[in-house]
């Protein structure tokens, strides 16, 4: 295992790494009004800082050693323009799947795909 407050585990992180670069495009999306991932910034992969667990400041992705040190691959999908991540104003846990405006604004545009017609 590895993540927050961890040592990398190398042959774990060339795994994980190996298989998300085999992706097109990742895109990780978060409402900003998550009342359920705590904090809801890891749906971005923004954690607390080490020793500052359970409330205290969230530190940035682009400053931590998951990032730096390219883990499992998502500073390399960034670079190459394949990775996208998103916080939605105001959504929350369950409006992904309760709330058809926020699936038809967020969700479908990065499926590739028009939203099929209502009957």
């Amino acid at each position: 295992m590895q993540g927050p407050g961890l040592p990398p585990n190398a042959s774990e992180s060339q795994r994980h790494r190996r298989n998300l670069l085999r992706v097109s495009n990742a895109a990780f999306m978060i409402g900003d009004a998550d009342e359920t991932i705590i904090p809801w910034r890891s749906g971005l992969w923004e954690f607390y800082q080490e020793g500052e667990q359970p409330f205290g400041p969230v530190q940035p992705l682009n400053e931590t050693a998951l990032w730096n040190d390219d883990w499992i691959g998502l500073r390399a999908l960034s670079e190459s323009g394949r990775l996208e991540l998103v916080t939605a104003p105001g959504v929350r846990h369950t409006d992904w799947t309760r709330v058809e405006a926020v699936f038809a604004e967020y969700v479908w545009p990065r499926l590739g795909r028009a939203p099929r017609q209502r009957l």
